[in-house]
């Protein structure tokens, strides 16, 4: 009980239902707080505790939730005129870009590589949070 099973591009994984809830819950409540999409926090809460993959599975939901909250923030900015349309296209274009070559050495990196590397930049992450706190 608790236990989902899914199956995706030729994997299968067990998503821990019970340990994701209240940990996401807590994570998004308090990221919508401070106005951020919040991927920072519930993509690693989904990884360890969850068991979710983090190729494609949580990189996606990461990906979607930058794309809810960035939306929510540009319409809001879009209503009250305050947006420079020839900054939006010039990051578009880069978004773009970045997306497509990111997207192409993402399918070339290894999971193992992909959760060290996560591990690394949180840890740089809260190291900065916490030096910027004390200073």
């Amino acid at each position: 009980m608790g236990l989902w099973h899914r199956r995706f591009s030729g994997g299968e994984y067990d998503v821990h239902i019970f340990y994701l809830v209240v940990p996401i819950a807590v994570a998004a409540f308090l990221a919508g707080m401070v106005g951020i999409s919040g991927g920072g926090l519930i993509v690693p809460i989904a990884v360890i505790l969850g068991g979710i993959p983090i190729r494609r599975i949580a990189m996606g939901t990461n990906t979607f939730l930058v794309l809810a909250s960035s939306s929510m923030g540009f319409l809001g900015h879009a209503v009250n005129g305050g947006v420079d349309w020839s900054l939006c296209l010039i990051a578009g274009i880069v978004i773009i870009a970045g997306s497509q070559i990111g997207s192409h050495l993402h399918a070339k990196i290894d999971e193992k590589n992909l959760r060290i590397g996560l591990a690394i930049i949180l840890t740089f992450a809260a190291l900065w949070m916490v030096v910027r706190t004390i200073v």
